[in-house]
C-alpha cells in the first residue's frame, strides 16, 4: 500500500514546518507545542493524550493480534534556550529557523502522515503508538523516551525514530555521562590576597588533566569534552567559585567505565586526591578549597540487541530509503531516542526526512526539495502497519 506524496501535500508541509519551528520549545518546556500537537491531532479526529513527562501519545490498537506495539517517535524539544517566537524563513528553495530541521521538520513530517492516515480511514495490523516525546536534547536526558518506555514496558516490539536527515541512518547507540564540577575556596582581592588558590585556576588545570586523557586506544568511537565553564566576580579579585561542565561518550558501553576511571585518574594525578565520580562527591583540597560533583545527565547506550532482528530492520529502512532518495544511507552511531530501546534489546533505527546543514546552530536550514522523498520514505514505512478499512 502506497500513497503518493504531491506537491500540494509538500506546501502542506512546509507551512506545517514553519509554524511548528516558530514556536519556541527548550527541553522542558515544550508546552506550547505540545498544546498546538495536541490540538493538530484531534482535529484530524484522533484522541491523543499527554503525559506526566509532556509527550504526546496516539495510540491506535483497534487490529486483533495481541503482538507488542510498533512505537514511532520524533522529538518536540530544541537545543535553544528561546521562550520568544523563533524567527522562520523561506529563501532559495530553504527553510531556515533554529530548530527548522532537528527535530521539527521530522515531527511534523509524522503529523501530516498521521492526518491522511486518518483521512484515508485506514487501520493497523497490530498495535501502533506514535510519540511527539519531549526532552531529547541535551539534558532533557531522554526524558520524554523513559516515560514512554515506562508505560509500554515489555511490549515494544520495535522502534523507528523520526530525527536527522535521509542521508543518515542511526542503528548503534551512543552512551553519555555528564558532570557538573563546582570549585569553591576563599578567594580575596587580587594583590592583597595573592598567593591564595583561584578556583578558576583549579578548574583550569582539572580541564587540562581532563583533555590529556587518551581515547585513541578504544575500539569504535569514545570522545570528551568540556562544554562549558563559568565563574569569578572581577578582574582583582580572587575566584571564589568556578563551575564547567564535562562529558565523555561512547558507541561502546564497556567503554563508559573505562573512561570514568580515566577520568578520575586523570584528576587525582593533577589535584592529588582521589574522589569517586559519583552524584554528590565532595572533594577536600585544604581547609579551604572543596570540589563538588553533580551527574547532570546520563545516557545508556547499546545493550543486547538480537543481531539478526537488527540487522533485518537496518535493512528494511535501507531499502526503503534507496528505493525513494535514490541515495544508500550511511549508518552511523549517535544519541537518540532510539538510546532507550537499544539499551533494552529492543530494536531501533533512526533517520529523517531531509536534507539540511548547520543542525543545532541558529543559521539551520533544510531544502525544501528533500522533503517529497523523504515524505514518501516516512509513509511507506508507516503504511507498512497499515490495511485499508474494509
Amino acid at each position: 500500500m502506497e500513497i503518493t506524496v504531491t506537491d500540494e501535500m509538500i506546501a502542506e508541509l512546509v507551512e506545517l514546518i514553519k509554524t511548528l519551528t516558530a514556536i519556541p520549545a527548550p527541553s522542558h518546556q515544550e508546552d506550547r507545542r505540545v498544546q498546538f500537537i495536541l490540538n493538530y491531532l484531534t482535529d484530524c479526529g484522533y484522541e491523543p493524550f499527554v503525559d506526566e513527562a509532556k509527550n504526546v501519545l496516539v495510540e491506535i490498537s483497534e487490529a486483533e493480534t495481541e503482538e507488542g506495539f510498533y512505537l514511532y517517535t520524533a522529538h518536540t524539544d530544541t537545543v535553544f534556550p528561546d521562550t520568544d517566537t523563533i524567527p522562520v524563513r523561506q529563501e532559495d528553495g530553504k527553510l531556515f529557523g533554529p530548530g527548522v530541521g532537528d527535530d521539527t521538520a521530522n515531527a511534523c513530517g509524522m503529523l501530516l502522515a498521521l492526518k491522511y492516515l486518518h483521512k484515508l480511514g485506514l487501520k493497523t495490523k497490530h498495535p501502533v503508538v506514535y510519540v511527539f516525546d519531549s526532552c531529547e536534547e541535551g539534558l532533557g536526558n531522554l526524558k520524554g523516551m523513559w516515560a514512554a518506555y515506562q508505560r509500554y514496558e515489555n511490549t515494544i516490539k520495535r522502534h523507528i525514530a523520526f530525527d536527522g536527515s535521509t542521508d543518515h541512518v542511526v542503528n548503534r547507540a551512543v552512551g553519555s555521562k555528564r558532570y557538573e564540577f563546582t570549585i569553591e575556596t576563599i578567594g580575596g582581592h587580587s594583590f592583597n590576597a595573592f598567593g591564595r588558590k583561584n578556583a578558576i585556576a583549579l578548574a583550569a588545570k582539572m580541564i587540562q588533566a581532563l583533555y590529556e586523557m587518551k581515547v585513541d586506544d578504544l575500539p569504535g568511537k569514545t570522545t570528551y569534552n568540556v562544554g562549558q565553564i563559568s565563574g569569578g566576580t572581577s578582574v582583582n579579585t580572587i575566584a571564589q567559585k568556578a563551575t564547567f561542565l564535562f562529558e565523555y561518550r561512547s558507541d561502546r558501553q564497556e567503554h563508559m567505565e573505562v573512561m570514568r576511571k580515566r577520568a578520575e585518574d586523570a584528576l587525582a594525578d593533577a589535584m592529588q586526591v582521589r574522589m569517586e565520580l559519583m552524584d554528590g562527591t565532595r572533594w577536600k583540597l585544604d581547609d579551604e578549597t572543596t570540589v563538588n560533583v553533580k551527574v547532570i545527565g546520563d545516557r545508556p547506550g547499546m545493550g543486547a540487541v538480537d543481531a539478526v532482528l537488527q540487522a533485518e530492520l537496518s535493512d528494511y529502512v535501507k531499502q526503503k530509503l534507496v528505493s525513494f532518495t535514490g541515495v544508500e544511507p550511511d549508518f552511523t552511531s549517535g544519541s537518540t531516542d532510539c538510546n532507550i530501546p537499544l539499551s533494552k534489546g529492543i530494536p531501533a533505527v533512526c533517520f529523517g526526512i531531509y536534507l539540511g546543514e548547520l543542525q543545532h546552530t541558529r543559521e539551520e536550514w533544510i531544502s525544501i526539495d528533500s522533503l517529497k522523498a523523504g515524505m514518501q520514505t516516512l509513509f511507506s514505512v508507516i503504511l507498512d502497519d497499515c490495511v485499508k478499512n474494509i
